[in-house]
């Protein structure tokens, strides 16, 4: 009888066991959907970092092949991470926000090897490797798999559960998303501050400057500004003419300098007593009033001022106009018949303060 009594307990335990590996899927895939998307946005943010703060790529400005690149190195991001948490905690922060979580047949947590093995499976059979059309083929056919109730192909030996489906798990799912793109937007905010602060070198203008260009898409085809802030051709470059955008005109930049810091800048036409239109020297006068004014104190993380400047400026060099930004005064004149057409000058007051004029 006893004998028996253990039978039945072990055939009922291996029914048991049996029943979960079969119906613990979580047959919600609206659920999983958003926390498999909630995970890549999480996954994609140190390649966002890196692009904005290493390559010094304009991120908010990607679009077509580049956006189709962040898709990709984020699935490889998530090959090697998601494999470590799942080892680690049996959840990733999505799931762990809707409750889920995933174990072994026996309950336990995957290993590294394991984890590897189910996330590459999920890329490849629910992601479609992100290949155009046939990831939505792949994604559409995944959403029926679960719908029907049925174990996605990189489960089948796995037991994948959730913990409850209470109201707030959406909620806090809204809350993750809007705190991914918290994130990602103070990259966005930070890729406005020229690499160099402060009182500016020559040579620290220019690196502003040229910054200032690339970020801003502002070609000079196959001229630069040198270290010395002067105006080099590199005829190896392949330039389509038509593309250049400011090669219109290369002033002459002029430095005011004391004590190896930069004082004020200028660029002058070389041909005086000349009427000048100052429409073609728009990009210069933004590059030149960003690099310099950007880098004082008052430019903080989240200064709307490099978009205030730039939009007074553009459009604006033709007509007379004035502005003042955070003690910046720009006055401007349609037109001018003398040799300095652009100026930035710093003049220093009692201690601290200072004032900072752009003038026409």
């Amino acid at each position: 009888m006893e004998l028996n009594g253990h039978l039945q307990k072990t055939l009922s335990y291996l029914a048991q066991m049996s029943s979960n590996v079969q119906t613990s899927h979580v047959p919600n895939p609206w659920r999983r959907f958003f926390a498999r998307t909630l995970d890549l946005s999480i996954y994609g943010i140190p390649w966002s970092a890196f692009l904005a703060f290493v390559v010094r790529v304009n991120i908010l400005s990607r679009t077509g092949w580049g956006n189709l690149l962040d898709a990709f190195v984020a699935l490889i991001l998530m090959l090697f991470i998601e494999p470590l948490l799942l080892s680690i905690f049996g959840t990733t922060p999505g799931k762990a926000i809707f409750g889920l979580s995933v174990r072994t047949d026996s309950g336990k947590k995957l290993t590294y090897v394991e984890g590897l093995e189910r996330t590459w499976g999920v890329i490849g059979s629910g992601f479609g490797f992100n290949i155009p059309i046939y990831s939505l083929v792949r994604l559409w056919k995944s959403y029926k798999i679960c719908k029907g109730n049925e174990v996605q192909p990189w489960d089948d030996y796995n037991s994948y559960t959730i913990k409850d489906k209470k109201w707030y798990r959406p909620v806090g799912c809204i809350v993750a998303f809007m705190l991914t793109v918290a994130v990602t937007l103070s990259f966005v905010s930070a890729q406005q501050l020229p690499p160099n602060r402060g009182e500016l070198t020559v040579a620290q203008f220019v690196e502003n400057y040229n910054y200032y260009a690339k970020h801003m898409g502002v070609d000079f085809g196959r001229w630069s500004l040198n270290s010395n802030g002067e105006w080099v051709e590199n005829a190896e470059v392949d330039v389509a003419w038509n593309n250049v955008l400011g090669s219109a005109e290369r002033p002459t930049y002029r430095f005011i300098v004391k004590d190896s810091f930069v004082l004020g800048i200028q660029f002058d036409e070389l041909n005086s007593n000349q009427v000048i239109s100052l429409s073609g020297y728009e990009s210069h006068m933004v590059l030149a009033t960003l690099s310099f004014v950007c880098a004082q104190k008052d430019m903080g993380l989240f200064s709307r001022m490099p978009g205030r400047i730039s939009n007074q400026i553009s459009g604006n060099a033709s007509r007379s106009h004035q502005f003042t930004e955070a003690g910046i005064t720009f006055p401007g004149t349609p037109r001018i018949t003398d040799t300095m057409i652009f100026r930035v000058d710093r003049t220093y007051g009692q201690k601290t303060s200072q004032q900072i004029t752009c003038s026409l």
